[in-house]
């Protein structure tokens, strides 16, 4: 007959129900902090396979815990194990790192029973994501840049005066990117301008090309959407 004082609760060998509320708060959890990501993520596409990451990965780090409990040799095995595994998943959206850590933060403390700090701390992170979403700094980084280039005769002076005019008119953000001296085919001096611009809600990028195409000296214009924000 089985020997149910195999189970006695302590910290190198759980009881059997110890390690089942473990795994239920942190699938619990982290269900809570997927539900988050999923209302508060500004992406167009929630990634399914991420959001089964966060659930699957906080269930995991519980059972390492669980598993490795007081012990120091268990603790260094596991580390001995995990060093030979190659994770090279990129997150590339640093919001998307700190869900991560927060779901395998969950199971860390479900694994070593720490129940009440697993719930405080979703508790207080998913409140905290739901009113950021609220905020400014949820749309400071989600803004469109548009690539701007044209190309000014190095004669005319005036002409990028008059171009920097018309950009603080029509954007909220521009960054000098880089400029460059090239020759056109009939021999002139140009110097070719390349900027990153957000431009105002009330301005276009049709009415704005309209606008620098009255620049004298300035041609070889084009304005361009990029796929993915950057910081300006």
């Amino acid at each position: 007959m089985f020997d149910f004082s195999l189970l006695q609760a302590n910290a190198d060998n759980p009881t059997l129900m110890s390690v089942v509320y473990a795994m239920l708060f942190s699938f619990l959890l982290s269900v809570v902090v997927a539900f988050t990501y999923e209302k508060t993520s500004r992406d167009l596409f929630v990634p399914g396979n991420f959001i089964q990451a966060m659930i699957l990965g906080s269930m995991a780090a519980a059972t390492v815990m669980l598993a490795i409990g007081d012990s120091l040799a268990r603790g260094l095995g596991m580390i001995g194990a995990l060093a030979i595994i190659h994770f090279r998943t990129n997150l590339r959206d640093p919001r998307n790192i700190i869900f991560m850590f927060s779901a395998l933060a969950i199971g860390i403390a479900c694994g070593v029973h720490g129940y009440n700090i697993a719930f405080i701390g979703t508790v207080a992170f998913c409140t905290v994501a739901f009113l950021l979403k609220w905020t400014p700094f949820s749309t400071a980084g989600h803004h469109q840049v548009n690539v701007l280039r044209f190309r000014l005769n190095a004669e005319a002076g005036t002409s990028e005066a008059a171009v920097r005019r018309l950009l603080n008119e029509h954007c909220t953000k521009t960054q000098h990117w880089r400029s460059d001296y090239v020759t056109d085919p009939e021999g002139n001096l140009q110097i070719e301008f390349d900027y990153r611009i957000v431009f105002k809600r009330n301005s276009s990028g049709l009415q704005f090309l309209s606008q620098l195409k009255s620049v004298e000296g300035i041609s070889k214009m084009s304005l361009s959407t990029r796929s993915e924000p950057e910081a300006l």
